[in-house]
């Protein structure tokens, strides 16, 4: 199953458990617009950096669930520059009844014929 996922929800499920097992699964290939990767980079190591100050998480922590993000990008994640899609950003923007922002993941969407995580 191809799934298309925008940099919120792909750093929420890189926080959880559930979001791991997501990424782990062979029957599922994901797609981010590169803009939203390099988001979700930059995201993750903030909230990170949040639990450790807040004593949520040791910083041995902060570095496994980067790791772990890599491998996901690695083998389950394929980031698919603007070029690509940016022809349907029409579409993807009347489809879109609230965050024209997220145009790109509607796109991304429309173009692999791909669902949407929500």
């Amino acid at each position: 199953m191809l799934l298309t996922v925008d940099a919120s929800t792909l750093v929420g499920e890189l926080l959880r458990q559930r979001g791991q097992k997501l990424f782990s699964t062979d029957e599922l290939e994901f797609f981010v617009p590169s803009r939203m990767w390099d988001e979700t980079e930059y995201e993750l190591r903030r909230r990170l950096g949040i639990m450790v100050s807040q004593g949520r998480a040791e910083e041995g922590v902060v570095e496994r669930y980067l790791r772990r993000a890599v491998r996901a990008k690695e083998e389950r994640i394929i980031e698919v520059p603007e070029p690509v899609y940016e022809h349907l950003e029409g579409e993807a923007t009347a489809r879109l009844p609230r965050d024209h922002e997220d145009w790109q993941v509607a796109a991304l969407a429309l173009l692999s014929g791909s669902d949407i995580l929500p």
